[in-house]
């Protein structure tokens, strides 16, 4: 097993290096783990390669990458937010099948009222994509800021203080088909679902799920507020006021939205992630594939490189192989993982995850929640799914 495992981590070490030298991410770290032991663990590059201005840091003032580093978990926090909801499903507070307009006004109109907690998770509310009503409200802001010369425009935390008026705005979105018609993934679906849960518990997101997720399950090096210097960056952003974005959610309505969303904004270390995954494959049924997770770090941008939200293809995987998949798939090797959210159902979890780091000592004891730990798995939608891409 010793030999194989260190055979396995050169075989990734010498991937990621390789993605590495191609300008394919500027740092990364993957965690490997079969039959649910872990057999792997490399770490690759720097937490950030220029600085606010967009100049080169120095070679010598680069820090490296290591197993405790945390990253930017992406579209991946939509699976805590799932569980988040559905532990408030099994107590009581919500129902998957209740209309949400019976807590949400703004959906109390035709059609509107049909969509369910159900829809909203599994994708077929009809809801689109994204919610950009947070553009113009930042436009504006950024507009009377550069007005003034002296006033600097770099922004940590999202400048747009009126979280109720945004999440508002977000909660008229038109749906673009009828609910439980169409499968479309939806960032919007599930901001909407966070809006219902702090509607119903009258408490803010990051709370509900740090004590029905991160809590129950030990994960105490994943939350929404990283320390900032053990965070990877993830891109440049002066167009909108942002200069290196590093242990702040990257995603732009999470951001504006104060950071804690149901979409986006969870940031976790390779061995956090790594254990999400194994609970997640304990509660799945031996006959279900593995949970896969992969996360976005696109190299730092500067002059010449790109700007753009998820503008570089990043890969990896940190997965988990359920008991008996190695005997299934004896031939198979970790392998690169395709860009986005899923592992392709031909290729088995092994494989690097350009994104999850390790972990280090917990910062904080977390009180165990009276849940169980063990993760509720996500309902089955009852629709075909007919579009299968994935999105940050």
């Amino acid at each position: 097993m010793a030999d194989r495992s260190r055979d396995l981590a050169a075989g990734v070490r010498e991937l990621m290096t390789a993605a590495l030298t191609a300008d394919t991410y500027s740092g990364a770290t993957c965690r490997v783990a079969i039959e649910g032991d872990e057999v792997a663990s490399v770490a690759v590059g720097v937490l950030a390669r220029i600085d606010d201005s967009g100049d080169e840091v120095s070679v010598d003032a680069r820090q490296p990458v290591t197993e405790a580093t945390l990253f930017d978990l992406a579209s991946i926090t939509k699976t805590y937010s799932a569980h988040t909801l559905l532990a408030l499903v099994r107590v009581g507070v919500l129902d998957l099948d209740r209309p949400i307009a019976d807590r949400l006004p703004t959906y109390r109109e035709p059609v509107r009222r049909e969509v369910t907690l159900r829809h909203l998770l599994t994708h077929t509310a009809g809801l689109p994509s994204t919610w950009q009503g947070w553009r113009p409200a930042l436009a504006e802001l950024l507009g009377a800021r550069r007005a003034v010369p002296a006033t600097p425009t770099l922004f940590r935390s999202t400048p747009l203080t009126d979280r109720g008026a945004l999440l508002d705005d977000l909660l008229r979105t038109p749906l673009t088909a009828a609910p439980g018609v169409r499968f479309e993934y939806s960032c919007t679906g599930y901001n909407t679902a966070m809006a219902l849960a702090e509607t119903a518990t009258g408490r803010p997101w990051s709370d509900l799920v740090d004590e029905f997720t991160l809590a129950p399950l030990g994960l105490a090096d994943t939350g929404f507020t990283p320390e900032v210097d053990r965070s990877a960056a993830t891109e440049y952003q002066p167009e909108f006021g942002r200069g290196v974005v590093r242990g702040i959610v990257h995603d732009e309505a999470a951001w504006s939205l104060g950071g804690a969303c149901a979409n986006a904004g969870l940031f976790a270390s390779s061995s956090d992630l790594l254990a999400w995954g194994r609970s997640s494959a304990r509660a799945a049924p031996p006959s279900r594939r593995p949970t896969c997770g992969t996360t976005s770090f696109p190299p730092s941008s500067g002059p010449g490189r790109p700007q753009r939200a998820n503008s570089v293809p990043v890969w990896g995987c940190a997965s988990v192989r359920p008991r008996g998949w190695a005997a299934r798939r004896p031939d198979r090797a970790a392998t690169p993982a395709s860009r986005g959210h899923r592992c392709r159902p031909t290729a088995p979890p092994a494989s690097p995850s350009r994104s999850s780091p390790t972990t280090s000592t917990p910062t904080a004891r977390r009180t165990a929640s009276p849940l169980s730990a063990a993760p509720l798995p996500m309902p089955r939608s009852r629709q075909r799914r007919s579009d299968t891409k994935g999105r940050s």
